[in-house]
């Protein structure tokens, strides 16, 4: 369940969660937009020009009690763990 007016969370996969949280921001819960925000904090040596929705993968982690939310895991095939977000994406949604 998307709450925050139809937004998700979403941040950088980062060592410490506190550095994580400083890359997070409010986005549309879709591929799109997930995709939007990995290609923009890849380096530029590594960013494909365009991800393909099918390497694509948010899969549920854990509830993390530090801050209260769930924790989905954003991954790339072929480039692992990117971003973490606290809601899924929302598959009706994706243009």
């Amino acid at each position: 369940m998307v709450g925050n007016g139809g937004k998700m969370k979403i941040r950088e996969n980062r060592g410490l969660l506190s550095e994580s949280l400083q890359t997070e921001m409010d986005i549309s819960p879709t591929k799109k937009d997930i995709i939007d925000f990995l290609c923009a904090r890849l380096p530029v040596g590594a960013r494909p020009e365009k991800i393909a929705e099918e390497k694509l993968r948010v899969y549920f982690y854990a509830h993390d009690k530090r801050i209260n939310q769930n924790v989905y895991v954003v991954t790339v095939s072929g480039y692992g763990v990117l971003a973490l977000t606290n809601d899924p994406v929302n598959e009706d949604n994706n243009d």
